[in-house]
C-alpha cells in the first residue's frame, strides 16, 4: 500500500458507519479523489477538522484498492467563516458540487484547482458572492471544454449587432434575430423563442469580459440588476443543457436569491 502528499479541497462528505466519513477532495496534482477518513465524525478526531467541506489541507493518504484512506491532513485554509455565513456557505456548496459532478476521477486540473481555490478566497473574503459565482461558472465551463459562443451567431458567424440578441445552449452560444428561427425545440419555461432565452447584447459583452477577468478586479465592477440577471439565467440554461441534471445545492441557493 503506497502512501501520498497531496494539497486538496474537501469537495464533498458522505457517512460511512457509526464515525467515519468518505471525502472527495480536489487535489492540485491528482484531481478528483475519494478517501476514507476514519473517526472524523468524532469531535476531538484528529481528521475531523480537516475534513469539513471547502478545507484546504496537506493531506497524507494511503492509497487503496477501492477506496484511499486518509492518515494525516494539515490545514491551510479552514474557510470556517464560509461555513458560518449561510449565504457564503450556500454558494459554496453550489460551487463544489458543480466542480464534483463536472470532474471525472483522477485527472489533474490545475487551472480548475487554482479558480476553485482563488473563488472560495473571493467569497471569504466579501468579494460580490453573485459576480464571483458567475466568473466561476463561465471560466469552469470554458475550462471543462464548453466555451460558449459569445462572438458571434452561431449558426450563421455573422456579427451580433442587434441591441437584443438570443442565447441557445443547444446551438452552442448567441444567435442573430434571422437565425433564431431554426432552433426548433424550446428549452424550458425561460424560452421565449424556441430554443433560445433574449437578452441585451451589454449581456454578451460583460460575459466575454468575465471570460478573462481576475476575480481580484470584481471589487472595482458595479452592473445593472437586469444584467446580473441575465447573466445568471444565461448561464443557468447553458450549464444545465450540458450537464443534463439539477443540482440539489440549487434548490436553497435559488430560495435566498429568489429577489436579486
Amino acid at each position: 500500500m503506497s502512501l501520498y502528499k497531496t494539497e486538496a479541497i474537501v469537495l464533498k462528505s458522505n457517512n460511512l458507519g457509526e464515525a467515519d466519513k468518505i471525502i472527495t477532495l480536489f487535489s492540485s496534482d491528482r484531481g478528483k479523489i475519494r478517501a476514507v477518513a476514519r473517526g472524523a465524525r468524532r469531535p476531538r478526531n484528529r481528521l475531523a477538522a480537516a475534513t469539513q467541506p471547502f478545507c484546504y489541507s496537506d493531506f497524507l493518504i494511503f492509497e487503496g484498492k477501492n477506496l484511499d484512506s486518509i492518515s494525516q491532513c494539515q490545514i491551510k485554509e479552514s474557510f470556517l467563516k464560509i461555513r458560518e455565513d449561510l449565504e457564503k456557505m450556500l454558494y459554496s456548496t453550489y460551487i463544489a458540487e458543480l466542480v464534483n459532478e463536472f470532474l471525472p476521477e483522477g485527472e489533474e486540473d490545475k487551472a480548475v484547482f487554482s479558480l476553485v481555490l482563488k473563488t472560495f478566497y473571493s467569497i471569504l473574503n466579501n468579494l460580490d458572492i453573485e459576480l464571483t459565482t458567475r466568473v466561476f461558472e463561465l471560466q469552469f465551463v470554458a475550462m471543462m471544454g464548453y466555451m460558449p459562443n459569445l462572438e458571434n451567431c452561431s449558426i450563421c458567424g455573422g456579427k451580433l449587432t442587434e441591441f437584443m440578441i438570443y442565447f441557445s445552449p443547444e446551438a452552442g452560444g448567441a444567435l442573430c434575430s434571422k437565425c433564431v428561427s431554426k432552433i426548433p425545440a424550446p428549452y424550458g419555461d425561460v424560452s421565449i423563442t424556441p430554443g433560445c432565452i433574449k437578452i441585451k447584447k451589454a449581456t454578451i459583452e460583460v460575459l466575454k469580459s468575465f471570460l478573462r477577468i481576475s476575480l481580484t478586479n470584481l471589487r472595482a465592477i458595479k452592473l445593472p440588476k437586469d444584467i446580473k440577471k441575465e447573466m445568471k439565467q444565461t448561464l443557468r440554461i447553458f450549464i444545465d443543457y450540458h450537464l443534463n441534471k439539477k443540482l440539489k445545492s440549487l434548490s436553497l441557493l435559488n430560495k435566498i436569491t429568489l429577489n436579486n
